[in-house]
Parts: C-alpha cells; structure tokens; sequence
C-alpha cells in the first residue's frame, strides 16, 4: 500500500511540471505574508480621492494615462491587504505559466524549474519603491497579462488550433497588459516584427493584425493622454529641472548607459545568471577560441566592473574609475567632459556587451527562427528600459522600470537553457540547475531578510 501511494505520488506530483509552480507559489506565499504595504503611494491612492472613478478621471487629466489596470489599483488599495497579495501572487504564477507556453520544448525535461529560480532571482523589493500594491499593479500586472497575450504568438507558430475562449483571454490579456506605456510598446514592436515576417512567408492572421492595430492606438493614447504631459512638467521641474535641455541623442545615451550601469556595474546576480547561461551555450556547442572569447566578454565585464570592482579598482584604477561614477552607473558625458574622446570608451564598452549577447545568442541558436525570436525579445525587454530615455524620471523611477527587460531576458535564459539541454547529458543539465538554484535560494533568503 505504501508503495502504491508513493508510485501515485511520483508519477502524479513529482514528476510534473506543476511541481515548480507549486514550489514557486509557496514560495511568494511566505514573501507576501512579510510584506508591509502600508506605506508610499498605497496610502495616497487610498485617501486622495472619494471614489476609484474620480482618481480616474484626476489622472487622467492631470498625471497619467489611466487604464484598466489604474482602476484595479484604485479598488485594490481599499480592499483587505489580504485581496492584493492573492491577486499579486496569482499575477506572478500568470507569468511563469506563459513564460512556459511560449517557450515549451519537448525535448528539454527541466524548463519550469529554471523559470522558477530565474523567477526567485529577479530583484523584488524594486516593487516596493513606491507602494507594493501600486508598483505591483503598475509593473507586475500588466508583465503578466502582456506574456499571456504572447501565448498567442506560439500558438500559431505551432500551428495550434486556437479556441474561443483562448481568442477572448488573449485579447482580455492583451488590454490589460497594454494598459502600461512600457509593456504597450514592447507588445506592439514585437507583433509589429513578426507580422511583417508573417507576411514575408505569405502566412496572414487577421488576429494578430488586429491586435497590432490595437497596441498602437494604446501607444498613442498614453503620449498623448493630458495628464502624461502635465505630469511630465511636473516630474521635470521636481526631479530634472535641465531634463528639456538635453538634446534627444544626449537623453537616448543617458538611457543606455543608466540600463546598462544597472545590469554590469553593481552585485546584479540576475544578471550574473544569465551570461554565465550564455557562456554555458556557447561553450557545448564550440570549441572554436573566438566564439567562446564572444560569449565571455558579457560576464567578464560583470566581474570588474561589477562583481569584483573593489578587487579590479586596486588592480587597474583609471580602468574601473573610468567606467564607473561611483553611483552603479556609467560615467555620464556632459559639458565639462564632452571634448575628452577617452570617456566615449563607456559607451563603447555597452554596445561591446549588449552586441556580445546578441552574437552569442546568434551562435547558440544559429540561422534559425527561434533565432529571430530570442533576439527580438531581448531587444524588446532592452528597448523597453530606453524608453525611459524621454522620462525626467529616468532616475527618479528607480530600478522598478527594468521589470520588462528582466523578464525578457528570463524568456531568453529559458530559451537558452532548452537549447543546451540539446547539446549535453541530463546530468550536465541537473548540475546546471543545482547551480542556478543555489544562487536563487541564496537570493531568496536575502529578500525574505530585507523585508
């Protein structure tokens, strides 16, 4: 009998994918029970304005381009905590749920278990920097809702057939997440892409036309929404009085270099995860010194100028100083620096990297469409981050508007990891996961110690 027992529970609980989600949703269920949201922005949602409606209609005026996902904050902050932290924990299940549609592959054993740890690794308390149940809404929410609608996209290339039910959610999906300016754009460049690549092979799905068309008309609204404008006047004179006098090629190298000081330039263990993923890619399947060297450069620039700066300053000085302003951010050029052609070596340094990963990823998948589709991620997730290039708040907002380009690089790492599971043993593709996850478990503990 409890041989039979444990048989049921292998083959029905162990063995399945369900069992990381399962994990997972223990795991943000201790994390949710920690968190104190009781403060910031979730306390002004709640007391400025009488009714979920009037805040709607007072920001969109005067501060925003309120969306679906503004009126879910606005009742959310007035329900028992209790209500936020289910919907917040569900949200973060949606996520790793659709990164597993979109990238399943037979072949590859372990892929919800590296959603899972790359998941736990993403840095949380960014959701915190203004209120957890506004930041959350605001970034998690409508990540979520954004990678279901994507569901869609494999379906069809897959060839899947597609139910009424699916068409509805999808597109349900698709409103909410492009209720966020951030999210609307990555969502309507990528359909954008692989429409035009649909219409290349002569393969036309009215579906995804249309919700091409919808995503634009989202983008339009939120520049030209009244209170986005207001507020950026407000938000300029607040938090970067001189923002209206940087040229437009100035304000896109303040973006580059501030997502890229984010990724290389701190402790960023997320990050650390995924090129040493690259290198790992790389490395199965060349043996060519040249490739391998590619795929190094990423995680090498993380280790001096990042990881181990204190170890490198001491080393090479002017080096590390050069790339660094002491604020884990690449050294700004201004006016007073402007003539000195040494200090474009920061810029320089970023394309090195950011054309480093899109090379490696080129290796690893070759002349292929998953190819087309790793690297249009990545560079979605990337340019998802540059928008902020155009806000006075690219500071101001903190680190909580990288969360699109984390979870496309999840979506890349997951990707990447399938693609080795090809190339090498299981066992190989256990230890990859047992380090992978001991670092997830570190960080876990950490956040659970922070909050």
């Amino acid at each position: 009998m409890k041989e039979k027992i444990k048989n049921i529970i292998s083959k029905k609980i162990v063995n399945k994918d369900k069992l990381p989600f399962i994990v997972l949703i223990g795991i943000f269920i201790l994390i949710h029970i920690k968190m104190n949201i009781n403060f910031g922005d979730d306390l002004v949602y709640r007391t400025q304005f009488s009714t979920p409606w009037e805040g709607m209609v007072s920001f969109y005026k005067t501060w925003a381009s309120p969306s679906l996902l503004s009126l879910i904050q606005f009742y959310l902050v007035r329900l028992p905590d209790i209500v936020f932290k289910i919907c917040n924990i569900l949200m973060i299940l949606l996520s790793a749920y659709s990164i597993s549609k979109i990238t399943k592959d037979k072949e590859a054993k372990y892929t919800n278990w590296i959603i899972v740890f790359f998941i736990i690794l993403y840095p949380f308390m960014q959701m915190a920097t203004a209120g957890w149940i506004v930041t959350s809404v605001s970034y998690i929410f409508p990540t979520a809702f954004g990678l279901y609608s994507f569901v869609y996209l494999r379906y069809i290339l897959d060839g899947k057939k597609i139910s009424k039910l699916n068409y509805c959610l999808f597109f349900i999906s698709l409103i909410l997440g492009l209720g966020q300016l951030q999210m609307a754009c990555i969502i309507f460049g990528i359909y954008f892409v692989l429409n035009i690549f649909f219409a290349i092979n002569k393969r036309v799905y009215k579906f995804a036309i249309f919700q091409n068309i919808i995503a634009f008309l989202f983008c339009i609204y939120h520049a030209t929404a009244p209170g986005n404008m207001n507020r950026s006047i407000h938000e300029t004179a607040t938090w970067f009085s001189d923002f209206g006098m940087i040229s437009t090629v100035n304000k896109i190298k303040l973006g580059f270099t501030s997502t890229l000081g984010n990724l290389t330039l701190s402790s960023n263990i997320f990050f650390l995860c995924f090129v040493f993923l690259l290198v790992v890619g790389v490395y199965y399947k060349y043996n060519d010194v040249l490739y391998r060297l590619i795929s190094l450069i990423p995680l090498l620039a993380l280790m001096i100028f990042g990881m181990f700066k204190s170890i490198f300053k001491d080393i090479f000085p002017d080096l590390v100083n050069l790339m660094n302003n002491g604020s884990n951010d690449f050294l700004q050029i201004n006016a007073y620096n402007f003539y000195s052609k040494i200090n474009y070596l920061t810029i320089i340094l970023g394309v090195i990297i950011v054309g480093c990963i899109l090379i490696s990823m080129y290796l690893i998948f070759e002349n292929t469409l998953k190819m087309l589709i790793v690297e249009i991620i990545f560079l979605a997730g990337f340019s998802s981050r540059m928008i902020m290039s155009f806000s006075p708040t690219i500071y101001a907002s903190s680190t909580r508007t990288f969360i699109f380009l984390y979870f496309s690089i999840i979506l890349c790492a997951v990707f990447i990891f399938n693609q080795i599971s090809k190339n090498t043993t299981e066992k190989k593709q256990k230890d990859l996961l047992m380090y992978i996850g001991i670092v997830s478990a570190i960080s876990y503990l950490q956040l659970l110690v922070m909050l």
